[in-house]
């Protein structure tokens, strides 16, 4: 698979910037000689059968996005050293050099240290959760940001405080939100385990970087994916390993959901006495990478990006680009708070 496969015309206007209650559903795939078609959201229920397990990722957004003072400029804060007084951000810097100081909400001074993607920098005192949660923000996809700035908006709302947050979320540590989870409530798990005995697997994975870093290079093969930071109690490993034996299906709600997973699969992660730990670098753009997921449920992904590789190793190139021309033609709405898609395990169509 080349970058190229992964080209489509996404016109402006599909492209949701704040989202909708009752998504618009559509059911890729499903079986040799079907078509893609729209479904209720409702009807995504009747798509489980008993046993089957339900993979959730319990990350949350962390607020780690912050004024920069004397001037509109923001800095994003991704990694930090073990004081949490070096770290890796993201910001415009075109300007600076190396050495140079400027100051951020809350007093405190930062020093750059090297530039790049992303820039390091120093700070003058650690940064504590405890600060980033009086002093900064969560950070939106770029394209919302930007696009609302255009249109004269606000670039973050209070509304975007739940918007933008899983309702079943537990451990603070994500750049960006697990988004095809924020069109379930959690009265929609609990029917799932109660009702329809689905077994809920839940996972950890923080998005980091990758999710802003756009692919560069025509073979996919020469992409370098960032950490991203993995935990997977024994538990759920324990649910998916027995519907595995039983022929039930495992789904994985999201990407990253299935990213986690697969990391497992793959003895990426480090065992510990009740967990595997560790930091994934997965970038899925074959089939032959997917031991674990048989149906995924995600949102509609941007031309050329690593998460519409991923859908389309899973589901194929060609079924996936049929799909996503009938969205388009269809006014679905794309990305982040856009609508919801189906999709099951390459068919070899």
């Amino acid at each position: 698979m080349n970058i190229s496969d992964l080209n489509y015309i996404l016109p402006e206007d599909r492209i949701a910037l704040t989202p909708k209650p009752n998504p618009r559903v559509l059911l890729g795939f499903k079986s040799k000689g079907s078509q893609p078609n729209e479904i209720q959201f409702n009807d995504i229920f009747n798509l489980f059968e008993e046993g089957d397990v339900l993979v959730i990722n319990e990350t949350l957004v962390s607020q780690r996005k912050v004024q920069i003072e004397g001037g509109a400029r923001e800095i994003l804060f991704l990694n930090p050293n073990e004081d949490r007084t070096i770290w890796d951000v993201l910001f415009a810097i075109k300007k600076m050099k190396i050495g140079d100081k400027f100051m951020i909400a809350g007093g405190v001074e930062c020093e750059l240290l090297e530039k790049g993607r992303p820039q390091k920098i120093k700070t003058s005192e650690a940064l504590t959760d405890d600060y980033f949660k009086t002093s900064g923000r969560m950070a939106l996809p770029p394209y919302i940001e930007t696009k609302r700035k255009k249109r004269g908006e606000a670039v973050f709302s209070e509304k975007d405080l739940e918007w933008y947050q899983t309702p079943f979320g537990k451990e603070k540590g994500s750049l960006a939100s697990p988004t095809a989870s924020l069109h379930f409530a959690q009265d929609d798990i609990d029917f799932l385990k109660n009702e329809k005995k689905v077994e809920i697997a839940p996972v950890t994975l923080h998005v980091g970087m990758g999710t802003f870093q756009p692919i560069d290079v025509e073979d996919l093969n020469k992409h370098e994916m960032h950490a991203e930071f993995v935990k997977i109690q024994k538990t759920t490993i324990e649910k998916i390993v027995e519907a595995k034996k039983k022929g039930n299906k495992v789904w994985a709600l999201g990407t990253t959901a299935m990213r986690a997973v697969e990391s497992w699969a793959t003895d990426s992660l480090d065992e510990h006495d009740d967990l595997f730990m560790g930091d994934t670098y997965l970038f899925i753009k074959s089939s032959e990478q997917i031991q674990v997921v048989d149906c995924l449920l995600t949102n509609f992904h941007q031309p050329c990006s690593t998460l519409l590789a991923l859908v389309a190793s899973f589901s194929g190139v060609d079924q996936v680009k049929a799909a996503y021309t009938h969205a388009v033609e269809q006014k679905f709405r794309f990305l982040s708070y856009g609508d919801l898609s189906v999709w099951y395990k390459n068919l070899n169509l």
